[in-house]
């Protein structure tokens, strides 16, 4: 088992090994359009984000190799969701200042591409109401697996698991995507 600053540090060369990359995964194909602009700023909130999880979480994205996709995973999710920090703290703030609307819509911007996104959202509907209900509170709602174990009573290594079984489910209903 590594120390924190040695996993921090790997983190860190693995992420500049791909930044580039991810970048422009995610502002082709996740923050296109109206949202291009904030695609350096959202690929710098979840880089944050991922620094600031467990060392055992950060550990095992390394072991299986998953950073970049982790990264592409959670800019998703961020700037789908009207609840997110990113959303929260970025664009709401940013966008509303510039269109000098307060109460602009973000609903009406489509950040996905559409098959990919039609397809996620087919995925997430697919799943049972526990597996769904799951990666909503990770990702949608940002929540630790110790928040959702303290909320819902549950081990954290099922967590770990079901959140994994539940990805995958996602991923092969996507793969064709």
């Amino acid at each position: 088992m590594m120390n924190n600053e040695k996993i921090d540090r790997e983190l860190g060369r693995v992420i500049g090994e791909w930044y580039e990359w991810v970048l422009r995964e995610i502002t082709t194909k996740i923050a296109k359009d109206q949202m291009k602009e904030y695609g350096p700023e959202l690929l710098h909130f979840v880089i944050l984000e991922l620094y600031n999880k467990s060392p055992e979480y950060k550990q095992q994205l390394l072991d299986d190799e998953k950073v970049p996709y982790w990264l592409l995973t959670s800019s998703g999710l961020q700037l789908r969701s009207g609840s997110s920090p990113f959303y929260r703290q970025i664009r709401q703030t940013r966008m509303a200042a510039r269109s000098g609307d307060d109460s602009l819509d973000f609903a009406e911007y489509e950040p996905y591409d559409g098959d990919l996104y039609d397809c996620f959202t087919s995925a997430m509907e697919n799943l049972d109401y526990y597996h769904r209900r799951l990666l909503e509170e990770k990702y949608l709602n940002n929540l630790t697996f110790t928040d959702i174990s303290r909320k819902y009573q549950i081990a954290i290594h099922h967590l770990k698991k079901d959140t994994y079984i539940a990805l995958e489910m996602i991923r092969k209903h996507c793969k064709h995507v």
